[in-house]
């Protein structure tokens, strides 16, 4: 008797989206990375995306990434750059098509965000504060430390 423990999937020719880039820096040149997922048994050639950012009027930055090939129920990554020199901090919308096979996965309204990049030197002054109060403590704990053998040097009896 012969038993095969195994699982079987049927497929379905389509590409979802996993995972996407939630925010970007304004004034600079971003990246933007989607997480795909084939639900196919075969290959797909020839996977991209479209990404549009807009608000409630504009559509303020489109771009797409270029063509990647999914291996079946595979996962790839698609990257994208675009450019938010123009672009306000804040709340955005955007719509991503995934386009393979001659079909698209369409995503739509799905939140982004514009942030200022953070400081180097504020990051650096942070750093600096945590490094310094480390040493203050560890400096603290050892004098505590020499404060305690000294007392326990001179409190030991002579017989």
């Amino acid at each position: 008797v012969l038993k095969l423990n195994d699982t079987f999937r049927v497929g379905t020719l389509r590409v979802d989206l996993i995972n996407y880039s939630y925010d970007a820096y304004v004034g600079l040149t971003n990246r933007f990375d989607l997480v795909v997922e084939s639900r196919w048994n075969n290959r797909i050639d020839n996977v991209f995306a479209d990404i549009n950012i807009f608000n409630s009027t504009t559509i303020i930055a489109e771009f797409k990434t270029p063509s990647e090939t999914l291996e079946p129920w595979g996962t790839k990554m698609l990257r994208g750059y675009f450019d938010t020199k123009e672009i306000a901090i804040g709340d955005y919308n955007a719509n991503i098509t995934i386009h393979y096979e001659g079909k698209e996965s369409k995503y739509d309204n799905i939140n982004f965000k514009f942030i200022k990049k953070p400081s180097f030197i504020k990051n650096i002054f942070f750093i600096g504060a945590i490094i310094s109060g480390i040493i203050t403590i560890l400096s603290i704990i050892a004098i505590l430390i020499i404060r305690i053998r000294r007392k326990k040097a001179h409190s030991i009896p002579i017989a």
